[in-house]
């Protein structure tokens, strides 16, 4: 059969293109060959010695070079890595330390990470300085494995026998990504709330101001810091105060004008001449003044940023009035520190009338009576009103399902059951700190046993022995933990779970509003937690 002329022009057209990205290919291999002689040649036998094949090759600048590939259908079909590994060469010639700084580049580069073709939940870095594996674990600065591989050993053949599917199997079993009890900062460890974060970084644009409440580890400074992502996507700019790390309203104060000089020194702003809290190097210098000045001194570095600017206002539980459970601190240090936000509002209310560009704040806590209640510390609440209140609810069983499944991968686990998933909802009700507890026990659990197969596939059983444990570091007693907290800021509603819980009934809908908005229970009334079931009827916590 004739083959129709416009499809022969477009065979040959892609033929020649395929011919031609052949040669770019085997030219750009050809040059890291020469910048590497010592083990280039041995890192491409590695990298393909089981049918994976090298796809894409650059030389950088600054002594880097990058590589993808394309993994065998036996990796793919083993690890689930469905895209390209990317791959960094950061070795210096051996002649200098490895840079931290110099791995930004896995996560910034189209042509590494952050292209459309590459796999998101594993990387390669090649060094010569033995402190690399020390950063690639670091899982502040990485929430996927990084398989590090060093020149002196590829140069010494001491790759010669191994694959790189041996190698994934083996980096697999080294790190337990559902084990992070930090705040997540890492945009490849945030799972879910897209529309919170849509929504939240929205009304920021828009110069309202809002605060977000929930229970205890429910994810609202990862929101944040996620929000503050998608802020910076969109050129607003911002500022992060975590208000329970400061001794005192004094501390606020020179911490919000610290944050917002440090984001005009980002811009090569200069200090004003008739600052009396800043030094010229922007930092914080001490001012008798200081209750007085913040003020004017936020304003007019304002004034020289002129953008929008959103100050995110994390723990604000430190500031409202019946902060049971922030460490011993006085009613005296809290109205203090309440008195600052409500100067705050004032600032931003000045810079609205004047025209100034947007000022707002995005403030996050466990009781949002900071903004609903008109009366705070015996006196009106000018913060009553002020932001709106959002409350951050449970994680859908999508947005779970997701989160297990990919940081299973990243740990040598399998999540593929529906029943495994349903159990996890079942007794976690969609928490999402609780949920990855429950799932790092299990990696740990799988990790200490060496003859299991990579990945393990996770069964019941492996989940339900880890829901019957009771010790201070079982999910069941971070599940206890988390409800006290609520218990301290809604004790009223806590009771009506509590004896919701004791009469095997639903809980009167009026009376646990926020126990819904935050997941406790369902819309009508019924405890979504088994594991809150579980704990209270033993006593746990």
């Amino acid at each position: 059969m004739a083959t129709h002329p416009a499809l022969g022009a477009r065979n040959r057209s892609s033929f020649v293109a395929s011919t031609y990205n052949q040669a770019q290919l085997e030219d750009s291999k050809r040059a890291i060959q020469q910048r590497y002689p010592s083990f280039a040649k041995q890192l491409f036998a590695f990298l393909e010695r089981d049918e994976s094949t090298i796809c894409w090759a650059n030389n950088w600048s600054n002594q880097l070079s990058a590589l993808r590939v394309s993994p065998s259908n036996a990796i793919k079909n083993q690890f689930g890595i469905v895209g390209e590994i990317p791959i960094l060469i950061a070795t210096y010639d051996g002649k200098t330390s490895l840079q931290p700084r110099a791995l930004r580049h896995f996560n910034t580069s189209k042509e590494l990470r952050s292209g459309d073709s590459a796999d998101k939940d594993i990387a390669i870095l090649v060094a010569s300085d033995r402190a690399a594996g020390r950063f690639t674990k670091d899982r502040r600065r990485f929430a996927y494995p990084i398989l590090t591989i060093y020149a002196e050993d590829l140069a010494t053949n001491c790759y010669s026998n191994r694959s790189l599917r041996s190698e994934i199997a083996a980096l697999m079993r080294s790190a337990n990504h559902f084990d992070y009890s930090n705040e997540i900062r890492q945009p490849a460890d945030f799972f879910g709330r897209t529309d919170d974060v849509e929504a939240l970084a929205r009304l920021a644009s828009e110069g309202q101001s809002v605060g977000i409440f929930g229970l205890r580890r429910a994810g609202k400074t990862s929101l944040m810091y996620r929000v503050r992502e998608e802020l910076d996507r969109r050129g607003i700019a911002s500022i992060y105060v975590q208000l329970n790390t400061l001794v005192d309203a004094t501390g606020l104060r020179e911490e919000l004008v610290r944050a917002t000089a440090k984001t005009l020194q980002s811009k090569k702003g200069r200090v004003p001449g008739n600052s009396e809290m800043l030094n010229h190097d922007f930092t914080i210098r001490s001012c008798e003044s200081t209750a007085r000045r913040w003020i004017y001194e936020m304003d007019a570095l304002l004034d020289q940023i002129d953008a929008d600017m959103v100050v995110m206002l994390d723990e604000t539980d430190r500031a409202n009035e019946e902060s049971i459970d922030i460490g011993g601190a006085s009613s005296d240090e809290r109205r203090s520190m309440h008195q600052v936000l409500q100067q705050l509002r004032g600032l931003i209310q000045i810079r609205n009338e004047r025209g100034k560009r947007n000022l707002s704040f995005l403030a996050a806590g466990v009781a949002a009576s900071i903004f609903t209640n008109a009366i705070r510390f015996g006196k009106d609440n000018q913060l009553f009103g002020f932001a709106s209140a959002r409350p951050l609810g449970p994680m859908s069983r999508e947005e779970m399902r997701t989160m297990v499944r990919v940081l299973g991968k990243r740990s040598g686990l399998k999540f593929d059951a529906h029943n495994i998933f349903d159990s996890l909802l079942d007794e976690y009700g969609g928490h999402p700190h609780l949920t990855r507890q429950a799932c790092a026990r299990v990696a740990e659990s799988v990790q200490a046993k060496p003859d299991t197969d990579v990945p393990y596939r996770v069964r019941l059983d492996d989940l339900e022995s880890v829901y019957s444990a009771t010790a201070e570091n079982s999910p069941l007693y971070a599940t206890a933990q988390t409800f006290r907290s609520f218990e301290l800021w809604y004790p009223k509603e806590a009771a009506a779970v509590r004896e919701a819980i004791e009469h095997g009934q639903p809980a009167e809908i009026a009376l646990i509003t926020h126990a819904i908005d935050f997941g406790i229970c369902d819309g009508e009334g019924n405890v979504r937690q088994r594991a809150l079931v579980r704990a209270l009827s033993r006593g746990v916590g």
